[in-house]
Protein backbone atom coordinates (compact mmCIF):
# COMPACT_ATOMS: atom_id res chain seq x y z
CA UNK A 1 0.00 0.00 0.00
CA UNK A 2 1.58 3.38 -0.87
CA UNK A 3 1.82 6.07 1.64
CA UNK A 4 0.81 9.21 1.62
CA UNK A 5 3.38 11.81 2.24
CA UNK A 6 1.50 15.03 2.20
CA UNK A 7 -2.13 15.81 3.97
CA UNK A 8 -4.36 14.69 2.42
CA UNK A 9 -6.31 17.65 -0.48
CA UNK A 10 -2.81 19.12 -1.23
CA UNK A 11 0.26 18.07 -3.82
CA UNK A 12 3.80 19.61 -4.07
CA UNK A 13 4.27 22.19 -7.11
CA UNK A 14 7.38 23.67 -7.38
CA UNK A 15 7.85 23.14 -4.20
CA UNK A 16 4.98 24.49 -3.06
CA UNK A 17 1.52 23.06 -1.50
CA UNK A 18 -1.47 23.54 -3.97
CA UNK A 19 -4.73 22.43 -3.65
CA UNK A 20 -6.27 19.01 -5.44
CA UNK A 21 -9.92 20.07 -6.25
CA UNK A 22 -11.64 16.24 -5.96
CA UNK A 23 -9.83 16.09 -2.34
CA UNK A 24 -10.28 19.06 -1.12
CA UNK A 25 -14.70 18.99 -2.23
CA UNK A 26 -14.11 15.52 0.32
CA UNK A 27 -12.56 17.55 3.17
CA UNK A 28 -15.32 20.34 2.88
CA UNK A 29 -17.93 17.19 2.69
CA UNK A 30 -16.07 16.08 5.62
CA UNK A 31 -16.57 19.24 8.03
CA UNK A 32 -19.60 19.67 6.44
CA UNK A 33 -21.12 16.33 7.83
CA UNK A 34 -19.66 16.51 10.47
CA UNK A 35 -21.06 19.66 11.58
CA UNK A 36 -24.26 18.73 10.72
CA UNK A 37 -24.35 16.36 13.35
CA UNK A 38 -22.78 12.92 12.10
CA UNK A 39 -20.55 11.22 13.52
CA UNK A 40 -16.82 9.90 12.68
CA UNK A 41 -17.99 6.44 12.05
CA UNK A 42 -21.32 7.25 9.88
CA UNK A 43 -18.83 9.69 7.71
CA UNK A 44 -15.82 7.09 7.15
CA UNK A 45 -18.91 4.50 5.59
CA UNK A 46 -20.38 6.67 3.92
CA UNK A 47 -16.42 7.94 1.95
CA UNK A 48 -16.04 3.85 2.27
CA UNK A 49 -19.38 3.45 -0.01
CA UNK A 50 -18.33 6.07 -2.10
CA UNK A 51 -15.05 4.50 -3.00
CA UNK A 52 -13.26 7.71 -2.24
CA UNK A 53 -9.61 7.23 -2.46
CA UNK A 54 -6.95 7.77 0.20
CA UNK A 55 -4.21 6.16 -0.65
CA UNK A 56 -3.48 5.82 -4.18
CA UNK A 57 -4.20 2.01 -4.26
CA UNK A 58 -7.07 2.27 -0.82
CA UNK A 59 -10.51 4.19 -0.41
CA UNK A 60 -10.88 2.09 2.97
CA UNK A 61 -11.54 5.03 5.74
CA UNK A 62 -12.59 4.73 9.12
CA UNK A 63 -12.82 7.27 11.89
CA UNK A 64 -9.51 7.99 13.05
CA UNK A 65 -8.74 9.58 9.42
CA UNK A 66 -11.86 11.29 9.54
CA UNK A 67 -11.00 12.96 13.03
CA UNK A 68 -7.44 13.53 11.96
CA UNK A 69 -8.76 15.73 9.09
CA UNK A 70 -10.85 17.44 11.19
CA UNK A 71 -8.05 18.27 13.35
CA UNK A 72 -5.44 19.44 10.80
CA UNK A 73 -5.24 23.26 10.87
CA UNK A 74 -3.54 23.07 7.45
CA UNK A 75 -6.73 23.03 6.27
CA UNK A 76 -7.27 26.86 7.49
CA UNK A 77 -4.04 28.36 6.35
CA UNK A 78 -1.77 27.17 8.87
CA UNK A 79 2.16 26.33 7.73
CA UNK A 80 1.61 28.19 4.87
CA UNK A 81 -1.13 25.93 3.08
CA UNK A 82 -3.53 27.31 1.05
CA UNK A 83 -7.29 27.20 2.80
CA UNK A 84 -9.95 24.84 2.16
CA UNK A 85 -12.69 25.14 4.78
CA UNK A 86 -13.01 28.17 6.49
CA UNK A 87 -12.30 29.29 9.83
CA UNK A 88 -15.99 28.97 11.41
CA UNK A 89 -16.24 25.50 9.83
CA UNK A 90 -12.87 24.56 11.31
CA UNK A 91 -13.52 25.91 14.79
CA UNK A 92 -17.13 24.77 14.55
CA UNK A 93 -16.01 20.87 14.09
CA UNK A 94 -13.57 21.01 16.78
CA UNK A 95 -15.61 22.47 19.01
CA UNK A 96 -18.34 19.89 18.75
CA UNK A 97 -16.16 17.01 19.07
CA UNK A 98 -14.77 18.26 21.93
CA UNK A 99 -18.33 18.64 23.41
CA UNK A 100 -19.22 15.35 22.06
CA UNK A 101 -16.90 13.78 24.03
CA UNK A 102 -17.59 14.48 27.35
CA UNK A 103 -21.10 15.58 26.83
CA UNK A 104 -24.16 13.84 28.52
CA UNK A 105 -25.83 11.13 26.93
CA UNK A 106 -28.19 9.82 29.13
CA UNK A 107 -31.83 10.51 27.22
CA UNK A 108 -30.66 10.59 24.09
CA UNK A 109 -33.40 9.11 21.88
CA UNK A 110 -31.47 5.96 20.33
CA UNK A 111 -29.92 5.08 23.45
CA UNK A 112 -33.26 5.22 25.27
CA UNK A 113 -34.82 3.27 22.64
CA UNK A 114 -32.11 0.71 22.80
CA UNK A 115 -33.09 0.17 26.47
CA UNK A 116 -35.92 -2.12 25.20
CA UNK A 117 -34.44 -3.55 22.30
CA UNK A 118 -30.91 -4.48 23.04
CA UNK A 119 -30.32 -8.59 24.32
CA UNK A 120 -27.60 -10.08 25.17
CA UNK A 121 -26.56 -12.93 22.56
CA UNK A 122 -25.39 -15.45 25.45
CA UNK A 123 -28.62 -15.76 27.80
CA UNK A 124 -31.26 -13.52 25.98
CA UNK A 125 -32.03 -11.37 28.32
CA UNK A 126 -32.21 -7.24 28.21
CA UNK A 127 -29.22 -5.18 28.23
CA UNK A 128 -28.86 -2.69 31.32
CA UNK A 129 -27.47 0.33 30.56
CA UNK A 130 -25.15 2.27 33.54
CA UNK A 131 -23.66 5.19 34.23
CA UNK A 132 -24.50 8.73 32.86
CA UNK A 133 -20.80 10.52 31.29
CA UNK A 134 -19.77 9.10 27.56
CA UNK A 135 -16.03 8.11 29.39
CA UNK A 136 -17.94 5.83 31.89
CA UNK A 137 -21.49 4.37 30.48
CA UNK A 138 -21.49 1.02 29.66
CA UNK A 139 -23.87 -1.78 28.33
CA UNK A 140 -24.11 -4.97 30.67
CA UNK A 141 -25.75 -8.26 30.83
CA UNK A 142 -27.68 -8.12 34.19
CA UNK A 143 -26.92 -11.94 34.41
CA UNK A 144 -23.73 -13.45 34.54
CA UNK A 145 -22.77 -12.81 31.65
CA UNK A 146 -21.92 -9.11 32.50
CA UNK A 147 -17.91 -9.93 32.36
CA UNK A 148 -18.35 -11.35 28.95
CA UNK A 149 -20.69 -8.25 27.51
CA UNK A 150 -19.49 -4.93 28.54
CA UNK A 151 -20.05 -1.97 25.39
CA UNK A 152 -20.00 1.52 25.33
CA UNK A 153 -22.75 3.70 23.78
CA UNK A 154 -20.22 4.54 20.60
CA UNK A 155 -19.42 -0.03 20.50
CA UNK A 156 -23.33 -0.38 20.86
CA UNK A 157 -24.37 2.49 18.07
CA UNK A 158 -21.42 2.39 15.84
CA UNK A 159 -22.00 -1.64 15.42
CA UNK A 160 -25.86 -0.77 14.46
CA UNK A 161 -24.49 1.59 11.78
CA UNK A 162 -21.68 -1.24 10.71
CA UNK A 163 -24.65 -3.43 10.30
CA UNK A 164 -26.86 -1.00 8.50
CA UNK A 165 -23.82 -0.22 5.75
CA UNK A 166 -23.43 -4.15 5.37
CA UNK A 167 -27.00 -4.38 4.04
CA UNK A 168 -26.83 -1.14 2.02
CA UNK A 169 -23.59 -2.52 0.06
CA UNK A 170 -25.16 -5.92 -0.10
CA UNK A 171 -28.77 -6.19 -0.15
CA UNK A 172 -29.03 -9.67 -1.24
CA UNK A 173 -27.64 -10.00 2.55
CA UNK A 174 -31.69 -9.92 3.32
CA UNK A 175 -32.56 -12.60 1.03
CA UNK A 176 -31.72 -15.84 3.41
CA UNK A 177 -34.59 -18.18 5.18
CA UNK A 178 -36.86 -16.60 7.45
CA UNK A 179 -39.00 -17.97 10.54
CA UNK A 180 -41.49 -15.42 10.95
CA UNK A 181 -44.78 -16.77 11.78
CA UNK A 182 -48.03 -14.82 11.75
CA UNK A 183 -51.72 -15.26 11.67
CA UNK A 184 -51.89 -13.97 8.32
CA UNK A 185 -49.87 -12.83 5.84
CA UNK A 186 -48.86 -9.17 5.12
CA UNK A 187 -47.90 -7.35 2.05
CA UNK A 188 -45.35 -4.51 1.50
CA UNK A 189 -48.59 -2.21 1.29
CA UNK A 190 -49.70 -3.61 4.85
CA UNK A 191 -46.21 -3.06 6.16
CA UNK A 192 -46.27 0.34 4.75
CA UNK A 193 -49.60 1.07 6.18
CA UNK A 194 -48.61 0.08 9.50
CA UNK A 195 -45.75 1.99 9.45
CA UNK A 196 -47.69 5.56 8.81
CA UNK A 197 -50.00 4.31 11.50
CA UNK A 198 -47.61 3.99 13.86
CA UNK A 199 -45.84 7.57 13.21
CA UNK A 200 -49.44 8.97 13.12
CA UNK A 201 -49.79 7.60 16.52
CA UNK A 202 -46.33 9.06 18.08
CA UNK A 203 -47.45 12.53 16.72
CA UNK A 204 -48.68 14.98 18.46
CA UNK A 205 -52.05 16.58 17.27
CA UNK A 206 -53.14 13.74 15.22
CA UNK A 207 -56.87 14.35 15.33
CA UNK A 208 -59.24 11.39 16.21
CA UNK A 209 -60.78 11.33 12.74
CA UNK A 210 -57.42 11.11 10.95
CA UNK A 211 -56.10 8.28 13.13
CA UNK A 212 -59.70 6.13 12.91
CA UNK A 213 -59.43 6.38 9.28
CA UNK A 214 -55.88 5.18 8.65
CA UNK A 215 -56.38 2.73 11.15
CA UNK A 216 -59.34 1.28 9.63
CA UNK A 217 -57.71 1.03 6.42
CA UNK A 218 -54.84 -1.05 8.12
CA UNK A 219 -57.59 -3.36 9.39
CA UNK A 220 -58.98 -3.68 5.94
CA UNK A 221 -55.68 -4.09 3.94
CA UNK A 222 -54.78 -6.86 6.88
CA UNK A 223 -57.79 -8.72 6.28
CA UNK A 224 -58.07 -8.84 2.60
CA UNK A 225 -54.03 -9.78 2.40
CA UNK A 226 -53.25 -12.93 0.61
CA UNK A 227 -49.10 -12.89 0.15
CA UNK A 228 -47.91 -16.60 0.38
CA UNK A 229 -45.12 -15.23 2.25
CA UNK A 230 -45.01 -12.40 4.47
CA UNK A 231 -40.87 -12.59 4.84
CA UNK A 232 -40.74 -11.70 1.05
CA UNK A 233 -43.00 -8.50 1.63
CA UNK A 234 -40.73 -7.69 4.49
CA UNK A 235 -37.73 -7.81 2.69
CA UNK A 236 -38.84 -5.78 -0.77
CA UNK A 237 -39.37 -3.01 1.92
CA UNK A 238 -36.44 -3.42 3.96
CA UNK A 239 -33.90 -3.18 0.46
CA UNK A 240 -35.95 -0.27 -0.50
CA UNK A 241 -35.25 1.49 3.15
CA UNK A 242 -31.69 0.72 2.97
CA UNK A 243 -31.13 2.49 -0.44
CA UNK A 244 -31.57 5.57 1.40
CA UNK A 245 -29.77 5.01 4.29
CA UNK A 246 -27.28 7.48 4.27
CA UNK A 247 -25.38 6.58 7.24
CA UNK A 248 -27.14 8.12 9.85
CA UNK A 249 -28.71 6.39 12.62
CA UNK A 250 -32.41 7.26 14.19
CA UNK A 251 -35.37 5.84 16.30
CA UNK A 252 -38.09 5.69 13.75
CA UNK A 253 -35.12 3.90 11.05
CA UNK A 254 -34.40 1.30 13.57
CA UNK A 255 -38.28 1.00 13.90
CA UNK A 256 -38.95 0.47 10.70
CA UNK A 257 -36.31 -2.24 9.93
CA UNK A 258 -35.72 -4.03 13.05
CA UNK A 259 -36.73 -6.32 15.63
CA UNK A 260 -34.14 -5.97 17.80
CA UNK A 261 -30.49 -5.77 18.29
CA UNK A 262 -27.60 -8.45 20.34
CA UNK A 263 -24.73 -8.03 21.92
CA UNK A 264 -22.05 -10.54 20.97
CA UNK A 265 -19.23 -11.61 23.41
CA UNK A 266 -16.85 -10.57 20.54
CA UNK A 267 -17.78 -6.40 20.87
CA UNK A 268 -20.01 -6.98 17.45
CA UNK A 269 -24.13 -5.89 17.45
CA UNK A 270 -25.97 -8.08 15.25
CA UNK A 271 -29.39 -6.54 13.69
CA UNK A 272 -32.44 -8.51 13.46
CA UNK A 273 -34.17 -7.70 10.56
CA UNK A 274 -38.02 -7.87 10.54
CA UNK A 275 -38.06 -10.41 7.57
CA UNK A 276 -35.77 -12.64 10.09
CA UNK A 277 -32.25 -11.39 8.48
CA UNK A 278 -29.73 -11.43 10.72
CA UNK A 279 -26.75 -9.05 9.96
CA UNK A 280 -23.69 -8.69 12.09
CA UNK A 281 -21.39 -5.38 12.75
CA UNK A 282 -17.49 -6.19 11.95
CA UNK A 283 -15.24 -7.19 14.90
CA UNK A 284 -13.17 -4.22 16.64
Amino acid sequence: MALRHITYGYKIEKGLPVIVLEEAEVVRQIFNRYNNGESLLSISNVLTEQQVYYFEDKHQWNKNMVARILENGKYIGEQAYPSIVSQYAFETANKSKSERGRQKIEGTAEVEYLRGFLFCARCGRKMTRRGMWKTRERWVCPCGCKKDIYLSDRVVTDGIVQAFMKIRKNPASLDCPHNIKDDYHVSVDVIRQENEVARLFEETGTSFGVMKKAALKMAQMRFSCCVENPAEAYTELLKEEFTAFDGHLSVDFMKMTCRGFRANQDGTITAILKNGAEIQSWEW
